[in-house]
């Protein structure tokens, strides 16, 4: 199963020629990562990053159009897991516009206990949660 998150492109995003500039696309990632965790019941407020890796496929432009009035037809970031380690999510996701994946992208996120300034375990709990994103 997928978790799909609309974005809203804003014209801030664009650069001089009207691309949506990259630095954008790590925002967006960003988004959707918190709302695909939150959505599965997860405390994300225990999660750090450690690891983004982007790969770009197609340019992206604005269209004001698809972010405004038709999302679905515009850009959303598709969520799954790829790995649940013993403290650490990795997290496949594809940036799609208009039905064309514009990036790919993997991040992993630590589960971090702020008290003993150290990685904690994933709970059964959340493995259980995540699981139902697993890929294959």
């Amino acid at each position: 199963m997928k978790h799909i998150h609309p974005i809203q492109i804003r014209f801030a995003d664009t650069d001089a020629l009207g691309h949506i500039n990259n630095s954008a696309y790590v925002l967006y990632i960003e988004s959707a990562r918190v709302g695909f965790l939150v959505a599965t019941g997860m405390e994300v407020s225990t999660l750090v990053l450690a690891r983004l890796e982007i790969d770009y496929r197609m340019q992206v432009h604005f269209d004001a159009h698809a972010s405004f009035t038709d999302p679905a037809n515009g850009l959303v970031v598709e969520s799954q897991v790829e790995r649940i380690g013993n403290t650490s999510i990795t997290l496949l996701q594809r940036i799609v516009f208009k039905g064309e994946i514009a990036a790919e992208v993997r991040t992993v996120v630590v589960n971090f206990d702020y008290k003993t300034k150290a990685p904690a375990v994933v709970s059964e709990n959340t493995r259980s949660k995540l699981g139902e994103f697993l890929v294959g």
